[in-house]
């Protein structure tokens, strides 16, 4: 039997009730044991994203790491004022099943998944985020 993940909010507030726009685009972020890589790929993303964040969301599912990203994670949240949603797997559920999570989990109409070792090019977003807010 598969337990159920640990989700948390890691944001100044649960926004996710208050949102009035439709998420157009769902960010996922897989990551397993890649803690010492997770903030700079999260860091690229949130830098890029802010003109964006009621039309957005992002969540980060931890295939159960040794040492969780949640603080990391947590963290960068608070600094950049952008919800991130933070699931730990309570076991290793492989790599392709972690993204098939994330997929499944998403609101959006699209989805953009980002490797946990992945650095976005600058303006990134804002060439093809225009494209996305039209539909």
């Amino acid at each position: 039997m598969i337990t159920p993940p640990h989700c948390i909010s890691a944001a100044p507030h649960d926004t996710k009730s208050d949102r009035s726009a439709p998420i157009k685009l769902s960010i996922g972020i897989p990551t397993f044991n890649r803690s010492h890589l997770i903030g700079q790929t999260l860091r690229s993303v949130l830098s890029q994203i802010g003109p964006y964040k009621d039309i957005v969301e992002i969540i980060v599912s931890d295939n159960h790491s040794d040492i969780p990203a949640e603080g990391i994670v947590k963290s960068l949240s608070e600094e950049f004022g952008i919800p991130v949603q933070y699931v730990y797997q309570p076991e290793n559920i492989d790599s392709e099943p972690n993204f098939q999570y994330i997929i499944n989990n998403t609101r959006g109409e699209y989805i953009h998944l980002v490797g946990d070792d992945d650095l976005l090019a600058p303006f990134f977003y804002a060439t093809f985020m225009p494209y996305i807010k039209q539909g």
